[in-house]
């Protein structure tokens, strides 16, 4: 072989190493996007839309655009949006064996192989840690704080118990109507899945949510005529609060949905149609028109 053949056969060689290094680490750069990816749907984002809830008692206590609130609120509400997506990743931890007997939950990135269990763990720490400096930054600004509590006092501000009832039924709601999601799913498998699923059954299920659709809707109701806002205007949000109840009813009975609320308000466009409007109303009326 002579010397430029030599000189070919090294550089065949330097071209042929080079693409094969590029090769693996694109290959490693798509692993790690589908990790990543894998972890971002095991932290759950469509929950966080209960988080909103945090946001129930500064609207209603008409303080929504109280900049100082709203502030400590939203840090609240990322507070809870990376505790609960630590829950819930610790959870698929601990149901890995179960979940993977499950028609849906075996899709699950950890459950699926999709997301390795060191990667998981690690991440329940991040978001530990996330929770942890957050709280620490809600609450390290010492006179400030005892400030925003002080101004709370000085203050008419109350939330009414009708409200608090209203949330606890509303709750309670949700899930009976998961329960029975799971029952009609696993149908003769549910006790073998979730031990507790054996006390119920499909008729008891269903006179308790329509025990609690009831009540809930009437909750909501007196406290539109007995709310400490003293604006009885928000009478006019009961027919949307209506509508809402029975198209959810509707979905579970006639869909059967109801395993997931949040997929159900994100996908269904009646539903999310009636939250943003009922929002919507509930803030003209409480900021917008005079009392």
């Amino acid at each position: 072989m002579t010397i430029k053949q030599k000189q070919q056969s090294e550089r065949q060689k330097d071209l042929d190493s080079s693409t094969t290094n590029g090769a693996k680490s694109e290959a490693s750069k798509q692993i790690t996007g589908e990790r990543i990816r894998a972890v971002l749907q095991s932290m759950r984002p469509r929950q966080w839309t209960k988080n909103l809830a945090l946001f129930v008692g500064l609207v209603f206590a008409q303080q929504l655009f109280s900049l100082t609130s709203f502030k400590r609120v939203f840090v609240a509400f990322v507070i809870f949006c990376l505790a609960s997506s630590s829950i819930y990743l610790f959870n698929d931890l601990l149901d890995l064996e179960r979940d993977r007997q499950h028609p849906i939950k075996s899709k699950r990135p950890l459950a699926s192989g999709d997301l390795p269990i060191p990667w998981a763990i690690v991440t329940i720490g991040i978001l530990i840690l996330g929770c942890a400096g957050l709280t620490l930054f809600l609450f390290s600004t010492g006179g400030f704080v005892l400030r925003i509590l002080a101004g709370t006092v000085v203050i008419p501000v109350m939330i009414s118990p009708w409200l608090y009832l209203v949330t606890i039924l509303l709750s309670l709601f949700l899930a009976l109507s998961k329960r029975r999601h799971e029952l009609v799913l696993l149908q003769g498998d549910a006790s073998n899945h979730r031990q507790i699923l054996k006390d119920y059954s499909l008729p008891l299920l269903d006179q308790l949510i329509t025990i609690v659709t009831a009540a809930t809707i009437m909750a909501y109701s007196l406290y539109t005529f007995q709310g400490p806002t003293g604006n009885h205007r928000l009478m006019i949000t009961i027919p949307l609060v209506l509508y809402g109840m029975f198209r959810y009813l509707y979905l579970m009975y006639m869909r059967m949905e109801g395993g997931s609320p949040e997929e159900v308000l994100l996908r269904d466009r009646h539903m999310l149609g009636t939250v943003v409007l009922c929002t919507a109303v509930i803030i003209i009326v409480l900021y917008g028109l005079p009392r």
